[in-house]
């Protein structure tokens, strides 16, 4: 092992069984979020919590459409920006639950996720 060059080390894996597109840590905390779409085209939204080298899955949603990407940048109060294949942004609260939708351009949504 070359310890001067950068390398990727994996600390812990998960299987799931739908494509993952974005995956953001909570801030904060020692979760992170898994966005992504399911093989009948609807969303995958899941939050996962580690536990030394365990991962924990302790919220698993289904969405009507496919997540494309998401930020935290977009609040202050952990709140979950999320855009999907549609052009649609959604604001997920900490209940999981959509508290705001918006149709926007996506390169407006790429635009906030690039200066991240």
């Amino acid at each position: 092992m070359d310890i001067s060059k950068p390398q990727i080390l994996t600390y812990a894996e998960k299987s799931v069984n739908y494509t993952v597109h974005c995956s953001r840590w909570i801030p904060q905390s020692n979760r992170f979020v898994a966005l992504g779409e399911r093989p009948r085209g609807t969303g995958a939204f899941q939050i996962y919590e580690l536990n030394g080298p365990e991962i924990k899955n302790t919220v698993d949603t289904e969405k009507t459409g496919a997540f494309r990407c998401g930020t935290f940048k977009a609040s202050d109060t952990r709140q979950l920006a999320v855009g999907d294949f549609h052009g649609k942004m959604s604001i997920i609260g900490k209940k999981c639950s959509i508290t705001f939708k918006a149709r926007i351009n996506h390169f407006s949504l790429i635009k906030i996720m690039a200066s991240q």
